[in-house]
């Protein structure tokens, strides 16, 4: 697999100035003449943030990840298992190479807007947080495969996520979505939708286009009945691509792009 490797430099030393310094030197005394020496550098601020491709930070305390330095090249950021309550604001702009963005189990009440401008955005998983608004992934549009929402407030599914027609994982179970738009027929690769513990009191007839659709999680929902289409899916078939999704995970150590995300059973 892919391994970033992070290295630190510490902050320079402290020059001393004489009373009689240079009048053009900048002066490292403030205006009561007591010294003032800048802040040492982060370890994230370094000349390493350039080359960078995987970043894993998962597991840990953190309650806020500020980037004090570009990642031109970065492509994995995973923060799973956190306490953040916040995001950088400049995410958008400092990753601009992003694919994969994994943030569950925070405590995120907020996306910054700067994240629309990820073009290169593939997976993003935010569950297990306190978001109350879907992301705007406009500049995703063309390819986002993976996008996981699970546990969250959402009331809304984005009408940029209607727009990504190279979806392929689409969870968001146990958040407030009473409906889904029509617009859901652009999803023309997508195979599993979950919508489990929702407040969906109907379904768009347009499921019924998604050939490659091929897994359908509605439980704990209100629905009163189910569309003829959904009726008629063979059942069987969906079992037998559960099966073999399941052997074949087995086979690849559980590390599948499908299986390897947080179960919403």
């Amino acid at each position: 697999g892919r391994e970033g490797r992070e290295e630190r430099e510490g902050g320079g030393g402290r020059e001393k100035k004489g009373r009689g310094g240079d009048s053009n030197d900048k002066s490292d005394a403030n205006a009561n003449g007591k010294a003032v020496h800048p802040p040492p550098s982060s370890p994230l601020s370094t000349s390493i943030s350039c080359c960078v491709r995987v970043l894993k930070i998962a597991n840990n305390r953190l309650s806020s990840f500020p980037l004090f330095a570009p990642f031109p090249l970065l492509q994995v950021l995973d923060l799973r298992d956190n306490t953040l309550s916040h995001l950088d604001e400049n995410i958008g702009v400092a990753c601009p190479s992003l694919e994969e963005l994994l943030l569950q189990y925070n405590r995120l009440r907020a996306l910054p807007s700067t994240l629309e401008q990820l073009g290169m955005l593939r997976i993003l998983d935010i569950s297990y947080n306190l978001i109350s608004k879907c992301p705007r992934l406009t500049s995703a549009e063309q390819s986002l495969s993976a996008l996981y929402l699970s546990y969250n407030k959402m009331r809304y599914i984005d009408e940029t996520v209607y727009r990504a027609r190279h979806l392929r994982f689409l969870r968001f179970s146990f958040n407030l979505v009473s409906s889904l738009s029509e617009d859901v027929v652009n999803w023309v690769e997508v195979e599993e939708i979950w919508m489990k513990g929702n407040v969906l009191h109907s379904l768009p007839t347009s499921l019924l286009y998604l050939r490659k659709l091929r897994v359908v999680e509605l439980s704990k929902n209100p629905l009163s009945s189910l569309p003829a289409y959904i009726v008629a899916l063979q059942w069987k078939d969906v079992r037998q691509f559960m099966l073999d999704r399941v052997e074949a995970e087995e086979k690849m150590g559980g590390e599948t792009e499908v299986g390897r995300r947080g179960k919403d059973e």
